[in-house]
């Protein structure tokens, strides 16, 4: 049985073309129930437990950013920690990861905008964030 059916995932939407997001609704063989997994065709080839949310900074200026910190220093921090987690456990193969960079730069990822992971987890988190 593919690990999607086991795990009785829902599908969330697709952040980035080709790449759907899911969570288990109970326990599969590998996914468990609440845990979130990227499928780019059939089953998941990345399993977390953090759901996405958006970059509090998101589109502030360098000044914004500095005034946003004094006051949301906590905010910030976890945010932070929590896409470095997801970017930590982004490991695949050089295919994989290539047409992932290759989707994120179709809906809207630029280099200079850093980790692709880091950049995903929060655009992911945007299309969380409206359902």
């Amino acid at each position: 049985m593919c690990e999607q059916c086991s795990a009785g995932a829902v599908h969330l939407g697709e952040p980035v073309p080709g790449f759907m997001l899911i969570q288990a609704t109970q326990d599969g063989g590998e996914m468990k129930k609440g845990q979130y997994g990227l499928v780019e065709s059939n089953d998941p080839f990345l399993i977390f437990d953090v759901k996405p949310y958006p970059d509090p900074c998101q589109d502030m200026s360098g000044d914004e950013v500095d005034a946003f910190c004094v006051e949301n220093r906590e905010k910030m921090m976890m945010w932070l920690g929590a896409a470095a987690g997801f970017s930590d456990i982004f490991r695949v193969g050089p295919k994989t990861g290539w047409r992932f960079v290759e989707a994120c730069r179709k809906a809207g990822y630029e280099d200079s905008d850093g980790s692709a992971a880091m950049w995903f987890f929060h655009k992911a988190g945007v299309m969380l964030e409206g359902k």
